[in-house]
């Protein structure tokens, strides 16, 4: 494979479960990703990401560090909000930033690597790096 550019950030909060997501009414999960775009693009901003056009193939790399590990169904379900902020904006996803074009297997070419780690809750983050795939 081939590799092109690649972008890491980090939020300052453990990724959210499924079960935590899936408990949330419509609107405190709408408050949730307005508030994880914020973050996102706010550390996308200090590691001094220029807005380029979107990655057309990637793949990312997730590390959860929280003071309890999930699940692993929960861990990656609890991820569809952070890559709804990744993708391209659009009518259907007005909260999208244009990092990566789409979300699917076309452009996400495997499964998303994920590691926990365990950590004290004051030192809980997600660490995410997206690597451009020119050649598979």
């Amino acid at each position: 494979m081939k590799y092109g550019r690649e972008v890491t950030f980090s939020i300052p909060e453990a990724s959210i479960l499924l079960n935590v997501l899936l408990r949330m009414n419509r609107w405190d999960r709408k408050e949730y990703h307005k508030a994880l775009c914020w973050s996102v693009r706010a550390a996308l901003e200090s590691e001094g990401y220029k807005r380029l056009s979107p990655f057309k193939q990637c793949k990312i790399e997730i590390d959860r560090y929280s003071s309890a590990l999930g699940d692993w169904d929960g861990v990656m379900g609890g991820l569809k909000p952070l890559f709804d902020t990744l993708v391209v904006c659009t009518k259907t996803n007005p909260l999208g930033l244009g990092v990566i074009e789409d979300d699917n297997p076309n452009c996400i070419i495997e499964c998303p690597a994920i590691r926990q780690h365990k950590s004290t809750r004051k030192a809980a983050s997600t660490v995410v790096t997206i690597t451009e795939i020119l050649e598979a």
